[in-house]
């Protein structure tokens, strides 16, 4: 962890939003409480807004964390909706002598609320939307989320004073969207806790019995949901297989979708490949640092990632990895010595058997990966980022006569 405090002539109070800070959700929630300390520890002062701080460090709430703070509020779910006196009033307490308010998310109707909200009193907003304006996000329930574009959307982001995107392809996409070009390119720091001093392999070999094996094996990890597209990676498995060499697939991650376990393990199972897939649920902490450890080879084939923060977490476990270009990082996971393949079985079984047989070009990658996620995504790195981010934004509402 680092820690620059600045002088408090040059620190401001930042307030963030999103309505549930469950980590069960995936990682925005992981991300905005690691990006809050880092703010924090900056010298910036942080108010967290939610509706659900399940997640959220007991630190934050009974004072005993410098800069940093959460608050509880039940907005209204219509935009169009009357603030209640004790909302209203609990949100000029917020806001009172805040500079700036950063909104994560695109869909939720509070958006427009707190937004609302902010130009009222005079403080500009800005938006993350985590691949949430992506062409294959965009996709799924076009009609409401088109609808919902066209009524407010636009305005509320064409209304904003800077846009954070994680990813130039995110960037590209989401470009088609927006009715001016506000946008700034910044990636995503990442917890390091348990990744500068790794644990090593054996913590996740004595806890998952699919791990004690000579085999090749390789990995998958997040929130079991269609957009991972594991089956794409489960037919992968099957034609490794088919081509002569042993390797087990390890499935880690709640799922999301009960439907879509089922499926995934029956699609296992018409491939015969029942022992030789495993889905271990949820892993975290130095249990998956370690679990990164004891894999051969991480893979994503999701069908859309704006960042994929567990690829840049594998190789700061020092393993290779395997993804496509639906992850709109993947320039620099291909900096970072990852393999970049055409998102289809074939191609994926193809890159798993290239690397099969090769430990030490699998050692090579996975050190060349570590410390180039080291470097790409060094927190102080990317703070100073956010920190301009905010300040532009910040300086342009002023000069724009807004305060």
């Amino acid at each position: 962890m680092f820690q620059v405090l600045m002088p408090d002539s040059q620190s401001f109070h930042c307030v963030q939003y999103l309505q549930r800070m469950d980590e069960g959700d995936g990682g925005v929630v992981r991300f905005l409480l690691n990006f809050c300390n880092d703010l924090a520890n900056y010298g910036h002062r942080v108010t967290l807004v939610t509706e659900d701080d399940r997640d959220v460090p007991a630190s934050w709430t009974d004072g005993s964390k410098q800069n940093r703070s959460v608050v509880k509020l039940q907005l209204p779910g219509l935009p169009w909706s009357r603030l209640s006196p004790e909302c209203e009033q609990a949100m000029v307490s917020v806001f009172r002598d805040a500079d700036i308010l950063h909104i994560h998310g695109m869909w939720d109707p509070r958006n427009l609320v707190l937004a609302r909200f902010a130009r009222k009193i005079h403080v500009p907003y800005v938006f993350s939307v985590h691949g949430m304006l992506n062409d294959w996000a965009l996709n799924l329930k076009p009609w409401k989320k088109k609808l919902y574009l066209a009524i407010a959307g636009r305005t509320l982001l064409g209304r904003a004073e800077q846009i954070h995107c994680t990813a130039e392809g995110e960037r590209m996409q989401m470009l088609k969207q927006l009715p001016r070009d506000n946008t700034t390119v910044i990636p995503l720091n990442f917890d390091r806790e348990g990744f500068e001093n790794l644990p090593g392999p054996e913590r996740a070999r004595q806890k998952f019995s699919a791990l004690q094996t000579n085999q090749l094996v390789v990995m998958v990890l997040g929130r079991l949901h269609p957009v991972k597209r594991i089956e794409l990676l489960i037919d992968a498995v099957a034609l490794v297989h088919a081509a002569g060499v042993a390797v087990q697939l390890v499935v880690a991650g709640p799922p999301e979708e009960k439907r879509y376990l089922a499926n995934l393990q029956a699609l296992v199972s018409r491939h015969g490949l029942q022992e030789d897939v495993h889905f271990v649920g949820a892993v975290g902490g130095l249990d998956k640092v370690s679990l990164y450890q004891a894999c051969d080879i991480f893979i994503l084939p999701s069908w859309q990632e704006c960042f994929g923060m567990v690829l840049a977490e594998a190789l700061a476990a020092e393993t290779p990895v395997i993804t496509t270009r639906c992850v709109d990082t993947w320039p620099e996971l291909k900096s970072a010595g990852g393999l970049i393949v055409h998102d289809t079985p074939a191609n994926v079984a193809g890159a798993i058997v290239e690397l099969a047989g090769d430990d030490q070009r699998r050692s090579k990658l996975g050190r060349r990966g570590r410390q180039f996620v080291f470097d790409w995504l060094d927190p102080a790195r990317v703070i100073v980022q956010f920190d301009q981010f905010y300040r532009h934004a910040i300086d342009g509402f002023k000069q724009a006569g807004q305060k």
